[in-house]
């Protein structure tokens, strides 16, 4: 069997991952790096490295309640919810959500960057 034959032969086994199974892979790795106890990682790096955008969720005197970060969009979009300390993900008519521990204040730092920008 020729070099080519044996490749092909391999190609033909691999199982390419859904979009489910990708999505259900990416929310969990996330999930993992916000509830991880030993991550050097904290919260303010963790919105530098991977936050594209925040949204800020406030009661109606403007107090801060929680916020929304995307850390991944344009294919699946994958948010990071403080307030209900879940991380959701969304790829066509999929969705896949996973709930984290914030070990790493990552709502501490959202909190701290809201009143930075209100002024208090």
């Amino acid at each position: 069997m020729s070099n080519t034959q044996q490749t092909k032969q391999t190609i033909k086994k691999v199982k390419s991952e859904t979009c489910k199974e990708k999505l259900n892979r990416m929310v969990d790795s996330y999930a993992e790096d916000l509830s991880s106890e030993n991550s050097n990682q904290t919260g303010y790096s963790f919105l530098i490295k991977h936050g594209y955008s925040t949204r800020y969720i406030v009661d109606s005197d403007l107090n801060y309640r929680g916020a929304e970060i995307l850390v991944a969009g344009g294919g699946p979009n994958i948010w990071v919810c403080t307030e209900t300390n879940t991380v959701e993900g969304y790829w066509g008519f999929d969705k896949v959500t996973c709930g984290y521990v914030d070990n790493i204040k990552i709502d501490e730092a959202c909190e701290e960057e809201y009143n930075l920008k209100k002024g208090t």
